[in-house]
């Protein structure tokens, strides 16, 4: 019973590390944008032009964070869904050992 509570705990860490990692990923993709719509604010060309254009750079880097996030997510419920399994299934071993069956 050790040993499935400690793969459990390595199961949820794995989870934990991959939405860790998804959210990391993220805050890189929001610091280009930004960098790159700081970069086009100071550049010469029409302010409305680069407004429009930061714009557009920071919409597309939102929606690639939040696809890394859910991303991440899906893979921490996966892990999480499998662990389940497991343990009903070895809830199930245990009480046919007690009761025999």
């Amino acid at each position: 019973m050790k040993n499935v509570t400690s793969n459990i705990e390595n199961l949820e860490i794995e989870a934990e590390k991959s939405l860790d990692a998804a959210r990391a990923k993220a805050n890189e993709i929001l610091a280009e944008a930004n960098k790159k719509n700081q970069e086009l604010l100071s550049s010469p060309l029409s302010f409305d032009d680069v407004k429009a254009e930061g714009q557009k750079i920071i919409e597309k880097a939102d929606k690639e964070a939040e696809e890394e996030v859910n991303k991440a997510k899906k893979q921490a419920e996966v892990i999480r869904s499998g662990n389940v399994k497991k343990v009903d299934e070895i809830i199930d071993r245990m009480v046919k050992l007690v009761t025999g069956a």
